[in-house]
């Protein structure tokens, strides 16, 4: 099995509300859709930037370390 993921509470309580009950109202479903996109949006980009950094953290050599330092100020915004 691969690695886990941890995903904040919020987000796994909006999943289930989704899909386990389903809201007949079609309103508040696309909300809730669009609430879920951006958690789990963000929750990606979280990932990335730690991705980024533990290959910066790792890098064999100096230069993958500083293209790897570049690649995830990038990514920050710095």
């Amino acid at each position: 099995m691969g690695k886990s993921i941890m995903i904040p509470l919020e987000l796994f309580d909006n999943l289930c509300s989704y899909f386990l009950r389903p809201s007949p109202d079609v309103d508040i479903e696309a909300d809730l859709w669009d609430v879920i996109a951006d958690q789990l949006s963000s929750k990606l980009d979280a990932m990335v930037r730690h991705d980024l950094f533990s290959q910066y953290r790792r890098a064999p050599t100096d230069e993958e370390r500083e293209q790897a330092r570049l690649a995830n100020l990038d990514a920050v915004g710095i």
